[in-house]
């Protein structure tokens, strides 16, 4: 398992760097007559032009390069087991960059369409809204909803993460099948279940980002179809998402009987015992398996 420690230890420092910047942006926004109103809900974040308008694109840029910890944790697996590829210490980390750069660069266009509201006819449209009222928006910006920027935009979201699951499914998928060919019976009972625990909790950190983006689906619709929306309900949907990166250590330790184990030990002031006998019986499984293979290929020659 520890081919494994380089990309867990970089999915750890990304999920502490998205819950930082989530929790540092503290995202507001909401929707009505057609436009969409962003702004920072900290009042000492304050950002000069041409960088006032950039935090809604740059959170959703954010949760979606968290997000893709799922699918790059299954590639990595994929590579270093199935393919037998030795994976560079930076490889993963070449990959949440080529996410962030990819969805910045689909996000440029939107960026390009939010202009503050100060001093414009968008203020009132949000000040109407009874969330918001007797709230200061003068930091607030505002785009049209239905233009090519948004459209664009939350369209390479949506098609970013569908393909990203579908990657972790695929690559989880031939995992697993090795695993149970052949080829993987040199691998110990606990290595097995190991690797099946580690699969419960890709899965089951999926389910909470998912749930919420659900949600803001089922949201949009409203403000879009009713008339009295009176605002706040995005706001209170994207507060979560900090939580994300807190969640998934623990859904970590809770799918995971090795990691909690060691967990509780450090807590409880217990020394770490870790067996090798799993790994030498598998490593002398391997042995045999090889060479049993050896012979059978020389009895037919």
């Amino acid at each position: 398992m520890r081919l494994f420690c380089t990309i867990l230890i970089q999915t750890s420092a990304i999920d502490l760097l998205n819950a930082v910047l989530t929790t540092a942006m503290n995202m507001h926004f909401d929707v009505t007559n057609g436009y969409i109103f962003m702004s920072t809900g900290n009042d000492w974040l304050n950002l000069p032009q041409p960088f006032q308008c950039s935090y809604l694109v740059f959170s959703a840029v954010v949760c979606n390069v968290s997000f893709w910890s799922l699918p790059i944790q299954a590639i990595y697996r994929y590579l270093t087991v199935v393919k037998d590829v030795k994976v560079k210490v930076y490889f993963p980390m070449l990959l949440y960059l080529t996410t962030f750069v990819v969805a910045m660069a689909a996000g440029a266009r939107y960026y390009l369409d939010f202009e503050p509201i100060k001093g414009t006819f968008m203020k009132s449209m949000i000040e109407k809204m009874p969330f918001w009222i007797n709230r200061n928006t003068n930091k607030f910006c505002a785009a049209k909803l239905l233009a090519l920027g948004p459209i664009f935009f939350c369209s390479y979201l949506v098609i970013s993460q569908l393909f990203g699951f579908v990657i972790m499914v695929w690559t989880t998928t031939q995992f697993h099948k090795t695993l149970n060919t052949t080829s993987g019976k040199s691998y110990g009972s606990k290595t097995l279940e190991m690797h099946a625990q580690i699969t419960r909790q890709l899965y089951a950190q999926t389910v909470f980002p998912g749930f919420i983006a659900i949600l803001l689906f089922i949201v949009f619709i409203i403000a879009f179809t009713r008339s009295n929306y009176g605002g706040g309900l995005f706001m209170y949907l994207v507060l979560p998402y900090p939580w994300v990166n807190v969640i998934n250590p623990l859904l970590t330790l809770f799918c995971i009987h090795q990691y909690r184990s060691v967990v509780l030990s450090i807590f409880c002031r217990r020394s770490v015992k870790v067996s090798h006998k799993s790994s030498s019986s598998s490593h002398q499984k391997g042995k045999q398996y090889f060479k049993q293979r050896g012979t059978n290929d020389v009895c037919r020659l």
